[in-house]
């Protein structure tokens, strides 16, 4: 049985929220061998407490989610990230250290583990998950060639991205994949299409 968790600190309701909760869904759907857990730090996995479901919440740090932070507004959104990374980082270490899962996929401010598995040495598995197309200034690429080596994989949503990090050289290659977002729930999908009346239009799937 492996142990996974999911890193993704989410401000608002954006498209990250789905992609991680439907990951995390299909590995207990489909396969028996996956114990997920969601690290909750601002409530943004509060929901699926009070569903049958057999994802695991764990809420990271008990004082943040009393805390409304903002994700509006860049200014915003930069000082509730810098107020997570500093109230979570000893939270996120005693976790790592005590649970022990075999793996923590990083969605969203993942400056933080990457850091703590540069500082300490973890036996958990990192995966870093890019969404989008990341802006490479001199700063994230010294710090993510800085901590290449705690990385077990990177996966991309696009071809685009995939080739765009090997030109960048921050990581071996081969531990880059490209792996396209779980935003479409299959289920609803599947009732959908049993619709008569059903017209789709401006779609690529």
């Amino acid at each position: 049985m492996k142990n996974i968790a999911y890193w993704s600190p989410i401000l608002s309701n954006i498209a990250t929220l789905k992609a991680v909760v439907n990951s995390a869904e299909s590995l207990v759907r489909y396969s028996n061998n996956y114990n997920v857990t969601l690290l909750n730090t601002v409530g943004e996995f509060e929901k699926l407490k009070s569903k049958n479901t057999k994802i695991k919440v764990f809420n990271v740090e008990e004082e943040l989610l009393k805390t409304r932070l903002s994700g509006v507004g860049f200014f915003k959104t930069r000082f509730s990230m810098i107020y997570i990374f500093l109230k979570c980082f000893f939270p996120l270490k005693n976790y790592l250290k005590k649970e022990k899962p075999d793996f923590i996929i990083i969605h969203l401010l993942t400056s933080l583990p990457l850091l703590l598995f540069f500082l300490f040495n973890f036996k958990t598995k990192c995966i870093l998950r890019i969404s989008g197309l990341p802006k490479m200034n001199l700063l994230r690429l010294f710090f993510w060639r800085l901590c290449s080596k705690n990385i077990y994989k990177i996966t991309c949503p696009t071809e685009l991205t995939k080739n765009y990090l090997i030109e960048c050289h921050i990581i071996d290659r081969k531990k880059i994949v490209t792996l396209y977002d779980p935003i479409l729930n299959v289920k609803k999908v599947n009732y959908l299409k049993k619709k008569k009346n059903l017209i789709i239009k401006n779609f690529f799937l």
